[in-house]
């Protein structure tokens, strides 16, 4: 099992598909009309899969805003 982030422009490098584990992950969000703003998140994959996808998002994997 796989995470895939969809992402506007798909690195060559596969640095947007991650195994499961526990990552820290910084995001700058930016726009034209946005000063950029910087949050990091936790984000765990537990190794194990399920076909229902609510059971999946609310069981196996979680994501949390870093302070």
């Amino acid at each position: 099992m796989v995470f895939q982030f969809d992402l506007a422009v798909t690195p060559n490098h596969g640095s947007h598909i991650l195994l499961p584990g526990d990552y820290n992950i910084t995001i700058k969000f930016a726009a034209n009309n946005l000063s950029p703003i910087i949050k990091k998140y936790n984000f765990v994959i537990a190794d194990k899969w399920h076909d229902d996808e609510r059971v999946m998002l609310q069981n196996n994997i979680s994501i949390k805003e870093l302070k």
